[in-house]
C-alpha cells in the first residue's frame, strides 16, 4: 500500500515499550483537522528501529508524519468469529515549522553523474 502523510499537532508521546525481546513500539497521538469542528486524534505506532524518531519532538509540536496502514484479519478460536485489526505505522516524522526530518536511507538507482545514454548492455 502506498504511504500517507498526516499533518497535525502532537497531543501525546508515549514511552518505548518492549513487547518481545526483538519487538518494541512507541505511540504518538496526532491531532489533525484542528481548525475544523471535526478534529480527529490519530494513534500512530512507531515500531522497532523507528521508535527513536519521536525523541526530538514534544507535545504541542506541529509535525508531518509519513505512515503506512496495516491490517490483519483473524478468526477467534473461542467462537470462530472473525475480526479485523488495523494499525497505523509511522516511518518518518518532520517538524512543520523548521522542515526538520530524520534521514531516510536512499535507494541506489544510478551513479549521480551517469550518462543516460550509456546503457548497461
Amino acid at each position: 500500500m502506498a504511504g500517507l502523510t498526516l499533518k497535525g499537532a502532537i497531543v501525546f508521546k508515549g514511552q518505548t515499550e518492549t513487547i518481545k525481546d526483538d519487538f518494541t513500539k512507541r505511540e504518538l497521538w496526532l491531532e489533525i483537522d484542528r481548525d475544523t469542528q471535526y478534529k480527529q486524534t490519530i494513534n500512530i505506532e512507531f515500531i522497532k528501529d523507528k521508535t527513536s524518531l519521536v525523541d526530538k519532538y514534544n507535545v504541542g509540536d506541529e509535525v508531518e508524519v509519513d505512515v503506512n496502514i496495516r491490517g490483519n484479519r483473524v478468526t477467534l478460536k473461542k467462537d470462530n468469529s472473525e475480526r479485523c485489526f488495523n494499525a497505523i505505522n509511522g516511518w518518518r516524522i518532520r517538524g512543520m515549522a523548521s522542515g526538520d526530518s530524520e534521514p531516510v536511507a536512499a535507494t541506489p538507482n544510478a551513479a549521480p553523474n551517469a550518462d543516460p545514454d550509456d546503457l548497461p548492455f
